[in-house]
């Protein structure tokens, strides 16, 4: 199906009508289960991105978590391209090739073409967090609703969950509100996608931006512990009002080595099971695998 037409017929993400859950705008409903790709669109060419993502389709996923800015040097080091974002690293200048099909943008712009032509939904990240969240950062307030605004113009077509933040606590009211223009960017554009927040190990963005209005659903980190305890965490979050779906959109990762109580050299399976499963039952609307 072209992408053409399956925007036509594809019915939208949006919070159900009891305020805990997902579902399509017909009424069918959505639960979140997303993979971990962090360095997606950073590392991978065309070729391994269809890879990819036929395999996460065939596998059960409906959403692909990643990032535009990647954590690892992604103003500097290049794309599987040769490609970096900004001219100069300046946030407010597009690195863009007028007539080519291939700039860093561009590239993007194909994940996303072919997740959606999958029926697959990006969990799209703008930044990672220490672009907006350090001191002296990347973005300010101005430059980071510009930027914002960009995205959403040009990837708002698409099948995209925006997810702000990139595994930060805002650490003070300034860097909060860095967050809210890029919100408040992001829906002055994309009138239908949802947006959440991504906060940082054992938080949720209930924390900061429960009552605003732009966060669609709280998004929580549960951490990495084996000894997994934060489905409680979960359950108060569902229990906030005014109600609010909640995901737990980076729990316990698959061998992971740091974090780990019981003094074992790695996470396994089963501890990664665990924690999905615990953050299900104590009423999260979704849930990511991470490796």
């Amino acid at each position: 199906m072209s992408l053409t037409a399956y925007a036509q017929e594809q019915p939208r993400l949006e919070v159900s009508p009891d305020g805990h859950s997902l579902q399509w705008s017909n009424g069918d409903p959505f639960f979140y289960m997303a993979d971990t790709a962090w360095e997606l669109i950073h590392r991978l060419d065309r070729e391994e991105v269809d890879t990819y993502l036929k395999l996460r389709k065939a596998q059960g996923y409906n959403v692909i978590q990643t990032v535009v800015l990647s954590e690892f040097d992604g103003l500097n080091t290049p794309n599987a391209y040769g490609d970096r974002p900004f001219k100069g690293n300046h946030p407010s200048t597009m690195a863009i090739k007028d007539g080519e099909q291939n700039d860093y943008w561009d590239h993007i712009e194909y994940i996303l073409s072919r997740a959606t032509e999958m029926g697959l939904y990006v969990g799209l990240l703008p930044t990672w967090g220490h672009f907006w969240n350090d001191d002296n950062s990347f973005f300010d307030k101005k430059s980071a609703a510009q930027y914002a605004n960009y995205m959403a113009g040009r990837y708002g077509k698409y099948n995209v969950i925006w997810i702000l933040g990139g595994d930060r606590n805002p650490k003070n009211r300034a860097k909060e509100d860095i967050i809210r223009s890029m919100a408040t960017a992001i829906k002055a554009v994309d009138k239908h996608n949802l947006i959440t927040f991504h906060p940082g190990g054992w938080q949720s963005s209930a924390t900061w931006f429960h009552n605003d209005g732009w966060l669609d659903f709280n998004s929580r980190q549960s951490g990495y512990q084996r000894e997994y305890n934060s489905h409680i965490e979960t359950y108060k979050n569902y229990l906030l009002e005014p109600t609010k779906p909640v995901a737990d959109i980076e729990p316990q990762y698959e061998v992971v080595k740091d974090h780990d109580p019981f003094g074992k050299d790695y996470s396994t399976a089963a501890d990664a099971r665990r924690s999905i499963y615990w953050a299900a039952f104590y009423g999260a609307c979704g849930v990511a695998y991470g490796h």
